[in-house]
């Protein structure tokens, strides 16, 4: 096996050391300028008004280009168009009531179009043209959906372990389970719970909760919401790239965010009717963590785009793109009607961009001779390592 490492720094004899001690290949950075603030990308476009909904939304393209806006809720999807916006609605399950296992937490597509995995709760429901499928229940929590080569897949939390099987100990939970067409099994592994995981499921969450895509060449990419790392396993579960910025640790929001949060769920909780005594003895957790990653998306040009938010504090989200050849992070700031992450999806013409949630109607779309033209400037404090074995 031949191993490959870059670590993009701000020292060119550094990285050069630090690449030949690793037998490494990549493409020079050069010399590497002062930190500077990501550009804000030109040409990026809101889609024309379309139908808004409570609840999330979520978009997904096919091998063709073609890009979806799904509507988990009531299962209804249209395609997306750069110049139209959102088309006619068309049933995933038609003459029957769509299943409801709970509430809608993840969606993905087969790379052909014929296949929508939904997670509802902690069901998994596979939708083949008007067939519905319910999966068998998996055996760790599962907290998000993709599909890697054709097969579904869940990403699962480490508050599976409260599951403990046939009374014995809580078993160490894996990172992604992969169904057979028969069970689910183990597809990909995750470290070691720490000691700070273990105390409490709200840490845990924040450390673990992940979203997920399947590429072109039927790999599986992971990457973590509340802190920048980004994995990239083989079909047989080997971990290929592994990408963190600065220390890869779970973003915290300052002091005064998470005051107002506090705030205002002491707030929702006296209008439910809690009265001052009850709220004094209660214990008010909010979650204090900031989101580093939302969104992925596989390019025309084979890199991997990124949606999320480039710093602590940063008021604006970014959009990053890794080149897992050159092994490059680079990154430009987008100007959002939305400001809580969101949702990509890779069409033939562009890229589609969609707020987490559908209450609002927002979309946006961006060509890839946009892309190709935008001011990218390199993540200084990235690190990419991995294997070049498949």
């Amino acid at each position: 096996m031949t191993s490959r490492r870059a670590v993009l720094g701000p020292v060119s004899a550094v990285l050069g050391l630090l690449l030949a001690a690793a037998a490494a290949k990549s493409t020079p950075q050069g010399t590497v300028e002062a930190k500077r603030k990501p550009q804000l990308l030109r040409g990026i476009t809101t889609l024309p008004t379309g139908p808004a909904w409570e609840g999330l939304q979520y978009l997904a393209n096919d091998k063709k280009g073609r890009v979806f806006l799904l509507d988990p809720q009531h299962l209804e999807v249209r395609e997306l168009a750069a110049d139209a916006g959102p088309g006619p609605p068309r049933g995933l399950v038609e003459n029957q009531a769509p299943p409801a296992y709970g509430d809608p937490r993840g969606a993905a597509l087969s790379p052909d179009g014929g296949r929508w995995v939904v997670l509802q709760g902690t069901q998994v429901v596979a939708i083949t043209g008007q067939k519905v499928e319910i999966l068998a229940a998996a055996p760790f929590y599962p907290h998000a959906v993709a599909m890697a080569g054709g097969d579904p897949v869940v990403l699962v939390t480490a508050d599976g372990m409260e599951r403990s099987p046939r009374g014995g100990p809580p078993a160490e939970p894996p990172l992604a389970l992969r169904w057979t067409g028969k069970a689910w099994e183990t597809l990909a592994t995750d470290d070691e719970l720490t000691a700070e995981e273990r105390e409490g499921s709200l840490r845990r969450y924040q450390s673990r909760s992940v979203v997920g895509l399947g590429d072109s060449r039927g790999r599986l990419w992971v990457a973590n919401r509340y802190r920048y790392r980004l994995r990239e396993y083989s079909a047989a579960g080997r971990l290929l790239t592994e990408v963190t910025v600065g220390e890869g640790a779970v973003r915290r929001a300052g002091a005064e965010r998470v005051a107002a949060l506090q705030q205002q769920l002491v707030d929702d909780l006296a209008k439910e009717g809690l009265s001052k005594q009850e709220l004094a003895k209660a214990k008010i957790q909010v979650n204090d963590a900031e989101l580093a990653l939302t969104g992925l998306a596989e390019g025309r040009d084979g890199r991997l785009y990124l949606l999320g938010r480039a710093e602590e504090g940063e008021a604006r989200l970014s959009l990053d793109r890794l080149d897992p050849v050159a092994l490059t992070l680079e990154r430009v700031l987008v100007d959002l009607p939305w400001s809580e992450g969101g949702r990509l999806a890779a069409g033939k013409d562009g890229l589609y961009l969609a707020a987490t949630s559908a209450a609002r109607g927002e979309r946006a779309f961006v060509s890839w001779e946009s892309l190709e033209a935008a001011a990218w400037q390199s993540v200084l404090d990235a690190h990419i390592g991995g294997s070049e074995a498949p």
